[in-house]
């Protein structure tokens, strides 16, 4: 069984989310370790870390590209190989950079400018929103 953690993405109904701590994710991934009984069932759970690296770099704006840059510069690359993804380097270019990596995973309010609003994906934002199953 495969279980992702939830990042809630630009152009979703999701996207004014925020984004569950590397604490409460890994609390999750605890509770679902225990209450798996069956033993011949296989328990396949998202790295937290590199989730919410993920929802960082999806809910970004034109910032990140520094942060980027200083993580690259500072060895990060084939990130999406577990074997070379180092979390530790990314705070430590968005500390370099001066950006708290936090702000990009709070709560968005509905009537807020999001980064990607620019972008005609096709599907009104007004739509959106009233899908939000979780509407303010």
């Amino acid at each position: 069984m495969s279980v992702n953690t939830l990042i809630p993405k630009p152009h979703t109904s999701l996207q004014w989310m925020k984004m569950s701590s590397l604490d409460e994710v890994k609390e999750k991934h605890s509770f679902l370790r225990s209450r798996l009984k069956n033993r011949r069932i296989e328990l396949n759970l998202h790295d937290p870390y590199t989730s919410t690296l993920e929802a960082i770099l999806c809910r970004g704006d034109r910032r990140l590209a520094a942060v980027i840059l200083e993580a690259f510069n500072s060895g990060c690359s084939f990130d999406a190989w577990s074997e070379h993804f180092n979390f530790q380097r990314w705070m430590d270019a968005f500390a370099s950079c001066g950006i708290d990596p936090q702000d990009y995973l709070k709560e968005k309010p509905a009537e807020a400018l999001l980064p990607w609003d620019f972008l005609d994906t096709g599907v009104d934002k007004g739509f959106l929103f009233s899908d939000n199953p979780l509407k303010y």
